[in-house]
């Protein structure tokens, strides 16, 4: 397994990009590696919609345009989310063969996953668990939102960690979600998130050693790059795309 550590850049664009690049990369077995994990933080304020997001129904454009806050639209469902300083992000890409056929539904496989980091994290937060299908949430409280994207042999789930986030910031660049959890209960944002309260380094240091067997690197690979490069130009950093819903 491949442990990417990344601090490269807080081009949106380019770290969408670079999750779906480490997933083609891992079908395609450029990497000599069948899995990967990218830990990466977004330094300043952005949007990033689901696939299937709808552009003026989900975000606050014009608070966005105002603050100079980038939106970006990625590959993978899900809701909207804001990313920023205090965020921490997680891309995880494993072979559909990791998973008994019964276990390869998207929500099955979504959960585990899931399931299987927050465990490394339970003794930090004894509240936290996976709940709706594939948040993490401390007594009722929403800390991490998920997606999921496939291809033919590997599925990637990725998350974003509310941590020591300024959570009054995402009320002001979203609005209420068109689409919510049962366990939500139509609260607010600030009445439904939470922050983890995690030191960023014991974060990583805890996923580093439950996978204590990867290969660790802090630089894309040269095939993750290129192929990152030239997705966040054909497709991310474009307008068509970010603005199609």
């Amino acid at each position: 397994m491949l442990f990417w550590n990344d601090h490269t850049t807080s081009d949106i664009a380019w770290n969408i990009a670079a999750d779906e690049a480490l997933l083609i990369a891992c079908e395609q077995n450029l990497l000599g590696h069948e899995s990967a994990l990218r830990i990466w933080r977004q330094r300043s304020w952005a949007v990033v919609m689901g696939a299937s997001g709808r552009y003026l129904d989900e975000v606050y454009v014009d608070r966005c345009q105002q603050r100079g806050v980038p939106i970006a639209r990625r590959s993978s469902g899900g809701g909207t989310v804001l990313l920023g300083p205090g965020t921490l992000c997680v891309s995880w890409v494993r072979p559909l063969t990791d998973f008994k056929m019964a276990d390869r539904g998207v929500r099955e496989l979504q959960v585990s996953m899931l399931q299987e980091l927050a465990e490394q994290f339970k003794a930090i937060s004894p509240g936290l668990e996976v709940v709706a299908s594939g948040d993490w949430s401390i007594h009722g409280r929403k800390c991490v939102g998920s997606a999921q994207r496939r291809l033919k042999t590997h599925a990637m789930v990725h998350f974003s960690l509310l941590n020591q986030t300024d959570l009054t910031a995402i009320s002001y660049f979203l609005p209420q979600p068109p689409r919510m959890p049962e366990y939500r209960e139509s609260r607010t944002h600030s009445q439904f998130l939470t922050n983890f309260q995690v030191d960023p380094a014991d974060f990583s240091t805890r996923l580093a050693n439950y996978f204590s067997n990867a290969f660790e690197i802090s630089e894309a690979p040269l095939s993750v790059k290129k192929l990152a490069d030239e997705l966040s130009k054909d497709r991310f950093r474009m307008a068509e795309w970010t603005t199609r819903f």
